[in-house]
């Protein structure tokens, strides 16, 4: 594996860890 594609993955994961948890806050601050 390319070293760039390491770091385009460790990105793309973020940004889907940093979306799911902004649904989980909406859905808390909702209830």
């Amino acid at each position: 594996m390319r070293p760039w594609d390491a770091a385009w993955l460790a990105v793309v994961s973020a940004l889907i860890v940093a979306a799911a948890l902004a649904v989980l806050a909406i859905n808390t601050v909702s209830m």
